[in-house]
């Protein structure tokens, strides 16, 4: 079955670091029987609100294929290691997609108030 990771790592290092904990998580998914796809750092940046007292954070996403039975196993796994904040594992129906980075929002321009 084809899965996509999107992983929160904790923002306490340099980007060589962020780096290396995203290949380790590569490696993790090969150790478990998987196959990685594509993988891509979304963001980094503040937090929406602090987890476990962090306040920034490094997004990355990895698409791979892995048999339904391990999935659950490597979930447990990356929730007891501790390496990231916050995770989800969610299934891919059809084909992997190209990852496409949107440029953030500009806030919208409100007209000054008329007394």
């Amino acid at each position: 079955m084809k899965y996509e990771l999107l992983a929160l790592f904790p923002l306490t290092g340099t980007e060589e670091e962020m780096k290396a904990r995203a290949v380790k998580l590569e490696e993790r998914i090969s150790a478990a029987g998987g196959a990685v796809h594509a993988s891509m750092t979304l963001q980094k940046g503040p937090l929406a609100f602090p987890i476990a007292k962090v306040r920034q954070g490094y997004y990355h996403i990895i698409q791979f294929e892995m048999e339904t039975s391990a999935v659950a196993e490597f979930r447990s796994a990356l929730l007891l290691s501790g390496e990231v904040l916050r995770f989800t594992v969610s299934n891919v129906k059809g084909d992997f997609k190209t990852f496409t980075p949107s440029a953030p929002k500009a806030a919208p321009v409100r007209a000054p108030r008329q007394t």
